[in-house]
């Protein structure tokens, strides 16, 4: 009996030895410090950079500015840098305003009576031409109407997709 637990022991100090040299291994394979400090390093060499093209800053470099600027028409243009907080308010932003053109369509289509034709028909001021421009309603007659004598107010005539 006393021999089968000394197996039993001897095995478990064996096993415990066995995990702590993989543990170790591991640890020099996978260092948190090693992590940590290429972390550090890649944020001090975007720094770097970001501080080359902020005009705000010290270390400004108006060429390598210049050279890194997007121009009209490129990938890009007029967009926010992606995965930053502007790309993302402007995602909601996006999302929000087609959430107001889709409710407006349906008050639309709720309130207006169908012509002979099954169309809804309807007469807008010029706030919705960026409807029609997001392609959410189809303006086939456009005309000018008189609000009163001195303002001359564009109404469009349309249908909602």
């Amino acid at each position: 009996m006393l021999l089968f637990l000394a197996a039993i022991i001897t095995g478990v100090i064996q096993r415990e030895s066995d995990d702590a040299k993989k543990i170790n291994a591991l640890s020099k394979r996978y260092s948190a410090v090693g992590s940590l400090k290429s972390r550090w390093q890649d944020w001090a060499s975007e720094h770097t950079v970001n501080q080359r093209l902020n005009p705000f800053s010290e270390y400004f470099d108006y060429s390598y500015s210049m050279s890194t600027r997007l121009v009209r028409g490129q990938e890009g243009y007029g967009r926010p840098k992606e995965a930053t907080k502007t790309a993302e308010r402007a995602k909601r932003a996006e999302q929000h305003v087609h959430r107001e053109i889709a409710d407006m369509c349906l008050i639309i289509h709720k309130m207006a009576e169908p012509d002979g034709d099954g169309e809804t028909r309807f007469i807008v001021a010029s706030a919705l031409i960026d409807v029609s421009q997001q392609k959410a309603s189809d303006f086939k007659d456009k005309s000018l109407a008189f609000k009163n004598r001195q303002a001359l107010a564009p109404t469009h005539q349309g249908t909602c997709v």
